[in-house]
């Protein structure tokens, strides 16, 4: 029998996140993704007060090592949203590894997740190791002088960013021109090393997990990401713009369909290979699997999101309520999750 720790109707609950005032890396379009995080957690703040926890608030800065101090013995736990620390999106996993070397329970995955997801190309590397498909990839840390092994069209991203950072029409190259300039534009905005990718003509796909028992996870059903009236020369793919820039023309195109148009074997091959990636990856609490599907219904890993999106519009919220959570609930389960798993890590 599984130890069970002990029921607390409600908590006192500490939500952080981030705000960028300027940022390390990318363009000062970025910013609208930093925007995102901040909107978000006024959302999950209501909704945890609307499910009955005492809320409060915390902008997490480089000092937060200190701050978070003076709230250990003033809240049961802490829901985590930050993207990073103050302007350093790259920071993601110093939160949580605070969070755990202080002994706060928080919401979502350890800082060792975080910090594999973070960077892609560790974590194509790791997952390739479990035979799990993944487009075939070359990493630059400066521009190519001559023709990579490895067939177009491909599509260029920066390695250590999330949230479609540096992804645009002109992310997707067809020539070595075309290449080395889209290298060269992520190596000096985003100012860290190129992923460059086979480019997967199909569908994008994400599969929402949530659990801390690995042999009891919730494994959803697949969302998909579908765009309509698209111009000729973009490609369906989730561009930044697609996600954040709300005026935008691939903005007001996206769609989210839940759950994806795909056959019941692809279904069952996308939970699976998800459920693998939670486990192996180490998650806890909640995390999205990202995916292409090709032409032929093969499934193509792209990336772990240890922070994804849990705002009502997105596919999360909309698959949980399968497995009957209303929002308010959602927050709730994901809470528990954290104090639970906190508890079992005390016991063992």
């Amino acid at each position: 029998m599984k130890f069970q720790p002990p029921y607390i109707e409600k908590f006192k609950i500490l939500v952080i996140y981030n705000v960028v005032e300027k940022l390390l890396y990318g363009s000062e379009k970025d910013k609208m993704a930093e925007e995102d995080t901040v909107a978000q957690a006024r959302i999950v703040a209501a909704a945890l007060k609307e499910a009955g926890h005492t809320v409060f608030e915390m902008e997490v800065y480089d000092n937060f090592a200190e701050e978070i101090l003076q709230w250990k013995d003033k809240v049961d736990l802490v829901f985590n949203l930050t993207e990073g620390v103050g302007n350093d999106i790259l920071k993601a996993p110093y939160v949580p590894f605070i969070l755990e070397s202080v002994g706060m329970p928080f919401t979502g995955c350890s800082w060792e997740s975080i910090l594999l997801a973070l960077n892609k190309i560790k974590s194509k590397e790791f997952v390739s190791a479990y035979s799990i498909l993944t487009p075939d990839y070359r990493v630059y840390n400066e521009v190519p002088l001559t023709m990579p092994r490895i067939a177009f069209p491909l599509i260029v991203k920066p390695a250590l960013a999330e949230s479609s950072y540096g992804i645009d029409k002109n992310a997707v190259v067809h020539s070595f021109k075309q290449l080395a300039e889209r290298i060269q534009y992520v190596l000096e905005v985003y100012k860290m090393p190129a992923l460059v990718e086979s480019f997967i003509d199909g569908m994008d796909v994400s599969v929402a997990v949530l659990g801390n028992d690995y042999d009891n996870l919730n494994v959803m059903s697949p969302h998909a990401i579908v765009y309509k009236n698209l111009p000729q020369d973009e490609y369906p793919i989730q561009t930044f713009d697609s996600k954040f820039d709300t005026e935008s023309h691939l903005y007001k195109n996206s769609y989210i369909v839940y759950p994806a148009p795909l056959d019941s074997t692809t279904i069952d091959s996308l939970q699976s290979i998800a459920a693998k990636i939670y486990r192996i990856c180490g998650c806890s609490g909640y995390a999205r699997v990202d995916f292409r599907v090709d032409k032929n219904m093969n499934p193509y890993f792209l990336e772990l999101n240890t922070n994804p999106g849990i705002d009502p519009p997105t596919g999360f919220a909309r698959a949980v309520q399968d497995i009957g959570l209303d929002y308010k609930g959602f927050m709730d389960r994901i809470a528990r999750l954290a104090y639970e798993k906190n508890y079992q890590f005390i016991k063992k």
